[in-house]
């Protein structure tokens, strides 16, 4: 689960890194004419959010690196896409995105439910398992322990004394 999960983590880094470009040229070049898109105002606004994707994105490779981020990452950015996926939907429904792009909208909608769902999946497989081998390594050592405690006791090879009785 842990290669499904990198491979999934590095799919949605490509995918933020890819929208955080898009929305940091935005003042620059015919980008958002080509895509039918409206120009967002003011321009310093898609910049930002552009460089907050890349954010992400390089945290993202991060976290591919490092076994000990890619649960919480993983279950982070799952919820950040199923929350923009659902977004995006409430935008589209209420006529609050209309534009020749709307199905390339719903296109990224699509990708970012099922990142999004596939993260949050892989995240809970992986802390399960966690737990349970730290459970079982805990009950290892206990019984480790108990049994070097049972061998370092002195053991007593003469039955224990008797006292004679008088007859």
């Amino acid at each position: 689960m842990t290669g499904l999960l990198r491979v999934v983590l590095l799919l949605d880094a490509a995918f933020c890194a890819t929208f955080g470009l898009l929305f940091a040229s935005a003042p620059y070049g015919g980008v958002f004419e080509l895509l039918q898109l409206q120009q967002p105002q003011p321009a310093y606004y898609s910049q930002l959010f552009g460089l907050a994707l890349l954010a992400i994105s390089l945290i993202q490779l991060r976290a591919v690196a490092n076994r000990q981020l890619i649960i919480a990452m993983a279950s982070t950015v799952g919820w950040l896409n199923l929350a923009s996926a659902i977004l995006i939907i409430v935008w589209i429904v209420l006529g609050m995105f209309v534009t020749a792009a709307t199905p390339t909208a719903l296109g990224a909608v699509l990708i970012m439910l099922v990142l999004g769902l596939v993260q949050l999946r892989g995240a809970g497989v992986l802390s399960r398992r966690e737990k349970i081998e730290a459970a079982v390594a805990k009950a290892h050592a206990a019984h480790a322990s108990q049994s070097a405690a049972q061998q370092a006791a002195p053991q007593n090879s003469n039955p224990p004394f008797t006292p004679p009785t008088a007859s």
